[in-house]
């Protein structure tokens, strides 16, 4: 059997990029949820109290340190139209990390092109 990881101890968690959803107890008590499925939730609740201290009217900014290259590539996927774009319909996380590989390119040429 495989240890589920506490999810306030994974980088989802640790980079406060959902920190919006997650705080919405109601709006986002279906994605926290699904976090169940994969991670062990503070005192296994799916309502938990934030171990930052974040609430939906105090949300920290996300950790700094994604380049501009990558910044680019979220907002070029969250402006496209294309709904035959694989990665658009790939979950969340999946999506985020092929935005970070250099070598990946996007399908419909979205994304702009990497200086050397």
């Amino acid at each position: 059997m495989t240890m589920m990881k506490d999810f306030v101890k994974t980088a989802h968690c640790q980079t406060r990029v959902h920190c919006r959803t997650c705080r919405d107890l109601e709006g986002g008590r279906r994605w926290r949820e699904s976090l169940r499925k994969h991670f062990r939730l503070p005192g296994g609740k799916v309502d938990f109290e934030c171990p930052f201290g974040a609430t939906l009217d105090d949300l920290p900014e996300p950790v700094e340190g994604v380049p501009e290259w990558v910044k680019d590539r979220i907002r070029a996927c969250k402006e496209c139209k294309d709904e035959d774009c694989f990665i658009k319909h790939t979950h969340g996380c999946v999506r985020r990390k092929w935005q970070r590989q250099k070598e990946m390119m996007c399908p419909k040429d979205k994304w702009p092109l990497l200086k050397d």
